[in-house]
């Protein structure tokens, strides 16, 4: 009796130290998302002197923001292999830093180049925008170190340091010029990410969890090996949001990029519980390989509890639309409809429902498949969307994204299920 208790006892407090991992997960990307919402709410409402041209400028913003999110997601291989290596293989950590860091610098010069070719960037534009790609990937370097480790509180903390000092810095900036650009908030986001990671080099984990010193080839090839392919994976899905939105300017106008992304700050509140989620999903998996019906009989569970939550928070955002969107956006309000609204919700539910699979299939090693399905549902969903936008309306081009991402993870799931590993050994493929 006494031992049954104890077990019990034992189960309860395993089940809250995870919700409360989960929960330090969702508020590390609570945070960022705060940060980017505030940006993105301060865009279209200040940014151009009359609506049409602050709608055109607030799409230029959200394309410099794709593009930037598409650059940080170049390095998403190497992050990820921080925290599956900070479990197995702590001695590889030295090798993922050094590749993180020269990344770093190549995604700053890209993103120099590129902000000119996509957003017609003027000089000051581009040379900020390339400082900020520069520290935003390294403070997502630090980031990592928290959650490969599971220390959320610490992650809470570097992340409000950057949310403090980003939205303080846009406070005392507006207060000192009314007349906000979109220099001005690179020069807010590149201070806030500077801050974060000095706090993460210096205070929270110290150089020495950044050291370089241990890098071998051999280290070099076993890391690229497993990064290269989860880079290409993890740049799909931001490479086809980046691409969504250049393609709608071109094809349609830039206000419409404006209206798009303006539908879908109302959403936002779900694509941070989503990706909070499956911040805390990867470290997990991680330590389930080679338990492999452990491994499996949690998917399943995860994936059930994404549908029925994303269920219950979709009603949610289509009752309150209206409300929010009279809150937040201003006299942009009048752009944004019930259908542009369901579109949105419908993508943010089969994205929740996809990124369990998805990761799953990185923790298990499987890199290059997940690669070539997620690959295949971007472009099928990139060119649904686009051909919706130019012949339809802009308001219905999520739909076209939820459609190829039900097609990847379809076939991504039953990949995942005919090829069940049997043995304990974790092998990258």
């Amino acid at each position: 009796m006494t031992a049954t208790v104890s077990a019990r006892r034992r189960r309860r407090r395993g089940g809250d130290r995870q919700a409360s991992k989960i929960a330090g997960a969702i508020a590390g990307q609570g945070i960022q998302a705060v940060s980017s919402l505030v940006f993105q709410l301060v865009a279209v409402r200040t940014l151009g002197d009359s609506r049409s041209a602050r709608l055109a400028e607030f799409g230029r913003f959200s394309i410099l923001v794709g593009l930037l999110i598409t650059l940080s997601a170049l390095l998403a291989g190497f992050r990820d292999a921080s925290i599956v290596h900070e479990v197995s293989d702590p001695h590889l950590r030295p090798v993922a830093n050094s590749m993180q860091f020269v990344m770093a610098v190549v995604a700053a010069g890209i993103g120099f180049v590129f902000a000119a070719t996509f957003a017609s960037a003027d000089p000051g534009e581009r040379m900020w925008f390339a400082l900020v790609v520069l520290l935003w990937v390294l403070e997502e370097a630090g980031r990592r170190h928290f959650i490969a480790r599971m220390h959320y509180g610490s992650l809470v903390i570097n992340d409000m340091t950057y949310l403090s000092v980003a939205v303080g810095g846009l406070a005392l900036r507006a207060t000192l010029d009314s007349n906000l650009d979109i220099t001005a908030l690179l020069q807010c986001m590149a201070a806030g990410s500077a801050a974060s990671f000095v706090l993460g080099l210096l205070v929270q984990l110290g150089p020495r969890r950044f050291s370089v010193r241990g890098t071998t080839r051999d280290g070099i090839a076993e890391v690229t090996r497993f990064a290269i392919w989860r880079s290409l994976h993890g740049l799909t899905t931001p490479a086809q949001v980046f691409l969504l939105r250049y393609g709608v300017s071109v094809l349609v106008a830039t206000a419409a990029v404006g209206v798009l992304e303006a539908g879908r700050v109302l959403i936002a509140p779900g694509f941070v519980v989503v990706s909070g989620f499956s911040t805390f999903l990867l470290p997990t998996f991680a330590r389930l390989r080679g338990k492999w019906d452990a491994f499996y009989r949690y998917l399943r569970r995860v994936v059930v509890f994404m549908a029925l939550a994303m269920a219950a928070l979709s009603a949610l955002f289509v009752l309150l639309y209206e409300f929010l969107a009279e809150l937040l956006l201003g006299d942009a309000a009048d752009e944004v409809t019930l259908t542009l609204v369901v579109s949105w919700v419908l993508m943010l539910s089969i994205t929740a429902i996809s990124q369990p699979v998805g990761v799953s299939g990185v923790a298990m090693g499987r890199t290059r498949q997940v690669f070539a399905f997620r690959l295949a549902d971007s472009a099928v969903g990139l060119i649904a969307a686009l051909l919706l936008a130019e012949f339809v309306s802009v308001d219905v081009a999520p739909l076209g994204l939820a459609t190829g991402s039900i097609v990847g993870t379809a076939l991504l799931w039953r990949h995942t299920h005919e090829h069940r590993p049997r043995g304990p050994i974790f092998e990258i493929q």
